[in-house]
């Protein structure tokens, strides 16, 4: 039987390939920078934390003006040690798929829109 976290995903995946996007302007909340890898939160190396994580501009890039879609980062425990390595979600599917997992309504400005494909 799956959780609600999985239905919710499992939906969320439906919908991006009908067409969901994001709009609106980023607050910098940095929820969608930070994740849990074996029980233990994980942030971006390039995340710098000034406030409250999910509260408006909480956080800052380091490098947002020469990151592009797949730019490798590192994710990081607490005490600031390399857990692994991934890619920057900028621009594609899976920011999308994490920002609604984990970001809207949980701090994150930005809001949805279903584009519905034409059915010939």
């Amino acid at each position: 039987m799956r959780t609600a976290q999985e239905n919710l995903v499992q939906t969320h995946g439906a919908l991006l390939r009908v067409g969901l996007v994001l709009e609106g302007i980023c607050n910098k909340c940095g929820v969608c920078c930070v994740g849990i890898h074996e029980g233990e939160q994980v942030f971006c190396e390039n995340l710098e934390i000034l406030g409250e994580l999910g509260s408006p501009d909480a956080t800052m890039c380091r490098i947002h003006a020469s990151r592009v879609l797949n730019t490798p980062i590192w994710m990081l425990n607490s005490v600031g040690e390399r857990v692994f390595e991934t890619i920057c979600a900028k621009d594609n599917e899976l920011e999308t798929r994490t920002i609604l997992e984990k970001g809207i309504g949980r701090g994150c400005s930005l809001g949805v829109r279903l584009i519905c494909p034409q059915i010939s």
